[in-house]
């Protein structure tokens, strides 16, 4: 067995440092023909290689006996075991991931009976598309992980979604030499309703083998090294799923534990792996498929309409002539809160009645004759018995929009414009299920797909965009200069998931479960004779629709001094307003990408016209015709796949944008005074955050400000020169930036040095 290196500080979320990225080992492979057997006798083999491990395996037990997840005992404690700490010697974990990483298989065998127990439970795990950190500490691994590099990680890899705790000295700490790795799963299994450390680490876990591709670095500060990694799939299987052919033809034994493993009772299916996932599983890909994600599910291409044909692997699904017969099924049974995703690749929009159906059914679709399938799955999908939970969808839909539906104990339910709607509440999610998606009428075309990619926080973002997302070169409308645009901003007031940035001129739209009056103002009106010009940063393929401009000629302090009693949820009920609104739900098309850039311009007449990306073919779209003695505030209403989008600027041949700064708005009888020594009078101070104000006297204290004060999570304070000048660096979570600023005896005489993004 593989010797463990163990340092002082190791734990499970800074155990990576001999990770073999250099080059890809053989796949792991053998350990699912192994048979299901108690934690206890899974141990056993390996258990010489601790101190009394039979005593840490019961207090697993006993601290598992109610599992959540859908676990057996048995499942549930082989991942509790995972998370303890031992007191004496090398805890599991280290000696489990040193194996992992063994260049020599064979050291890996007696640890197969575990592997399969703890691989079991973790793939019944649903999965978790999200942001998740871990690091090590006293060690830059920059140069190991260069920007394009495609890696695996062949431990357990233990991450954390509390940046928080990585931040605490038993981990990473606030100082000295770090390298913090910022990783987008797809595949991230959330244990802890399992761990030892249940309500305080917020663990999510890595399977072993997961494939990363190193997206970029950052080095904010002198001695912390940020690495952003994607999970992505890898060139082959690298770790074999935990379900061997004969876990699938009978069930499985846990010693004295019900059977849990789902059984298959397709003919045309391959050895069947439940996968409760969100997203695709890397283990089941193919050298063929490395790229890009193949979905875990394909259409069952022994029974589906008369007017549908498959392709692109029956992936895809076209009805090519009718507007009937284009009931379909998946491949496979699914399992419970595993998710399906559909992209509509073809539409018809308004030109027939009716659209897309899905949901689930109880009949074995390798039962069903062709002749037997109705032409609509809706009241029933065919002439034989058995229960089917099918709802039709009658929202526009438009190409590429991702709908996705999954079902669980509560009933079926499907996604949908960023929010969750119900198929059925009644569905017995007891019985073997196989998904329905019937291809009816404005729908002609869908793929089966994995999750669309989307930006998941601000952080992300700013890293996409190397923190200068206001900054990016114009691409379309090159007669401009940026000399020739007066700079614009939003309105401080705007919806609660919204989220500004750079000045203003920045808005991101966090990912929450229901949208609350995302409504977003620029503050400045425009008037005959102006053009403004945005331009889009981010796109989320959840939502059909682009989403909603509009104008207003109300006195916009009105408004926003009343924000919440505007309408939450459609905005067209402003028309019920005394003020004069006017809403255009269609002036974006569904062409929209990217770093696509519009010009809105106000004419004389009255009319306000789009044009995208300075198009030649159709350049022009009337989206508002008001009248021209007036000035109007444009808005958006962002509930649609604009996701993220700024402020390029606004021509005007006769107004000048006024300027404005205010360092300090609320002044207090303490202003100016060091808010440390109560005493001497305040020359430095973190700034756009205000959260404190100090003297010179007081920098030696420093390091207490990141404690005493609750959003400066860390905070540097360097003497530049003999002459009373500072560098301070505020990293201010409320606001995901880092402002580099340089003080004079005067608080008010600054100079600002530079502004990166900067995640913590």
């Amino acid at each position: 067995m593989a010797k463990p290196i163990q340092s002082g500080n190791k734990t499970r979320f800074t155990d990576l440092y001999n990770e073999p990225v250099d080059h890809l080992l053989s796949p792991i492979k053998g350990y699912q023909d192994k048979p299901l057997v108690s934690l206890m006798e899974a141990i056993e083999p390996v258990s010489k290689v601790f101190n009394e491990i039979e005593d840490n395996v019961l207090v697993a037990l006993h601290n598992c006996q109610s599992p959540a997840d859908g676990l057996n005992q048995q499942e549930s404690a082989s991942i509790h075991l995972y998370t303890m700490e031992f007191d004496s010697g090398l805890s599991l974990y280290v000696v489990l991931n040193e194996s992992l990483r063994a260049e020599n298989r064979g050291d890996l065998k007696p640890w197969f009976s575990y592997l399969k127990l703890f691989l079991t439970a973790l793939h019944k795990l649903p999965s978790q598309s999200r942001r998740v950190w871990r690091g090590i500490r006293d060690v830059d691994l920059s140069s190991k992980y260069k920007t394009g590099t495609k890696f695996a990680w062949w431990g357990v890899s233990s991450c954390t979604a509390d940046m928080q705790l990585l931040e605490s000295e038993k981990f990473l700490g606030k100082h000295g030499q770090r390298t913090l790795f910022s990783i987008e799963c797809i595949n991230g299994k959330s244990v802890s309703a399992h761990s030892y450390f249940k309500n305080t680490e917020n663990e999510i876990i890595l399977m072993p083998g997961s494939y990363f591709e190193v997206l970029g670095q950052l080095n904010p500060a002198p001695e912390l090294h940020i690495i952003e990694l994607k999970e992505i799939t890898p060139p082959m299987t690298l770790v074999k799923p935990p379900f061997s052919k004969s876990d699938e033809q009978k069930p499985s034994m846990v010693v004295n534990e019900p059977n849990t493993l789902s059984q298959s009772t397709s003919i045309e299916m391959t050895p069947m792996q439940p996968v409760n996932i969100v997203t695709n599983q890397i283990s089941a890909m193919t050298s063929e498929m490395a790229q890009p994600p193949i979905p875990m599910v394909s259409f069952h291409q022994k029974t589906f309409g008369k007017n549908i044909q498959l392709d692109n692997n029956a992936l895809r699904a076209t009805r090519h002539t009718s507007y009937d017969d284009g009931i379909t099924f998946t491949n496979r049974q699914i399992e419970m809160n595993e998710y399906i995703h559909i992209r509509i690749d073809s539409n018809e929009s308004r030109i027939l009645m009716g659209s897309l159906a899905i949901g689930f059914t109880q009949i074995d679709p390798n039962t069903i004759q062709i002749h037997e399938l109705c032409k609509s799955a809706v009241p029933n999908i065919c002439q034989k018995t058995g229960l089917s939970y099918v709802k039709r969808i009658f929202d526009k839909l438009t190409n590429q929009t991702v709908i996705s539906f999954y079902y669980n104990q509560e009933g079926a339910f499907y996604i949908f414009n960023g929010r969750e709607h119900e198929i059925s509440r009644t569905i017995d999610s007891r019985m073997p299920l196989w998904g329905i998606i019937d291809v009816y009428a404005n729908v002609k075309s869908v793929v089966l797909t994995t999750p669309p990619k989307r930006i998941l926080d601000a952080r992300t973002f700013f890293i996409k965009y190397e923190s200068q997302p206001h900054n990016l070169s114009i691409r379309y409308f090159t007669h401009l200069q940026p000399t020739n645009l007066q700079p614009i901003v939003f309105h401080d007031v705007h919806g609660p998931e919204l989220e500004l940035y750079c000045e203003n001129k920045v808005v991101f739209r966090k990912n929450v479960r229901k949208l609350t009056r995302p409504y977003l103002f620029i503050n400045f009106p425009i008037k005959p004779g102006d053009e403004f010009y945005i331009r889009i940063l981010s796109i989320d393929f959840n939502y059909g629709t682009p989403g909603i401009i509009g104008f207003t000629n109300s006195k916009l302090s009105h408004i926003l001094a009343n924000f919440d009693k505007l309408p939450a949820d459609d905005p067209m009920d402003l028309y019920n307003r005394r003020e004069f609104w006017i809403i255009n739900k269609d002036g974006f098309d569904e062409r929209l990408s990217e770093l696509d850039e519009y010009r809105f311009v106000y004419d004389q007449s009255g009319d306000i016209y789009m044009c995208r990306n300075n198009e030649s073919i159709l350049p022009t779209r009337t989206v508002a015709h008001i009248d021209p003695s007036q000035e109007f505030y444009p808005f958006f209403f962002l509930n649609g796949r604009i996701a993220a989008f700024s402020l390029m600027g606004l021509v005007s041949p006769t107004r000048i944008v006024p300027h404005s700064l205010t360092l300090i708005n609320d002044r207090n009888d303490d202003f100016g005074i060091c808010q440390l020594c109560c005493d001497a009078p305040a020359n430095c101070v973190m700034f756009p955050c205000g959260h404190v104000f100090f003297c010179s006297n007081y920098w030696s204290l420093i390091s207490l400000l990141s404690s005493s004060i609750e959003q400066c999570k860390s905070i540097e304070f360097i003497p530049l020169t003999s002459t009373d000048e500072y560098k301070v660096h505020c990293y201010c979570e409320n606001i995901y930036l880092c402002y580099s600023l340089i003080f004079s005896h005067n608080y008010q005489q600054y100079k600002q040095l530079q502004r990166i993004y900067f995640y913590h």
